[in-house]
């Protein structure tokens, strides 16, 4: 299966790769999938570019990472219609953590098949096995796609019980209770729920999202 890596344009003269496409790449490539770059950054393409470049080479799978901001926005909106014009048009996947918040968003305006949320390393492996092997990518844990009324699906998220439930092929969990279970040690564990509790409301991240919202959160954490 050939996989075509898209680097976007980021307007600049001093070209860096990004690492996480680099991640991605050595991944696939150590399944055993054929990966190609296509750098739009290095060599300032126009974004019709690509559509021209696919129409003349096949791929059966295209990623694109987009970080949040209006200028990479506007080059997902050029490259996806690029994409999605093509004579032979790959399956369409979409990542990194501009698309990540909002899926259904992301989908509707580019066009992609499936949005891998959060980190990818591993969601990379069974999603694209389950391309490679035509199965169904509900299955498939940390992704949003579009279910046949082209509604987002999203699954279990990579990240503590979702990893978890991921792994096991849980969807979901319904616990069937009209009070709290029973828990083992309930005073030591409750003990800590209030303790952690505490140390969360001292934090000044979780102060600042309080007062001002997450904008206030990445101004201090970048």
């Amino acid at each position: 299966m050939r996989v075509l890596l898209v680097v976007y344009d980021n307007g600049a003269y001093m070209h860096n790769f990004p690492m996480g496409l680099g991640y991605i790449a050595a991944i696939l490539e150590r399944e055993g999938y054929e990966v190609d770059v296509y750098s739009q950054d290095m060599h300032h393409y126009p974004d019709e570019h690509l559509k021209g470049f696919l129409d003349e080479n096949h791929y059966d799978v295209i990623c694109m990472s987009l970080i949040a901001g209006y200028y990479q926005y506007q080059r997902l909106i050029g490259l996806s219609k690029s994409i999605n014009q093509s004579k032979d048009r790959p399956f369409f996947i979409l990542g990194g953590y501009g698309p990540t918040p909002e899926p259904e968003y992301f989908m509707q305006v580019s066009g992609a098949d499936c949005i891998v949320m959060g980190e990818g390393e591993e969601t990379a492996v069974e999603l694209f096995d389950a391309i490679a092997n035509k199965r169904p990518l509900s299955l498939i844990s940390g992704i949003a796609f579009t279910d046949p009324e082209g509604r987002p699906v999203r699954l279990s998220a990579r990240g503590g019980v979702g990893a978890v439930m991921g792994s096991k092929k849980v969807k979901a969990i319904v616990a069937d209770q009209v009070k709290m279970p029973t828990f083992h040690d309930r005073k030591n564990l409750m003990g800590k729920i209030r303790k952690y509790t505490a140390m969360l409301g001292e934090d000044p991240a979780v102060q600042n999202m309080k007062e001002r919202g997450t904008a206030m959160v990445a101004d201090i954490t970048n």
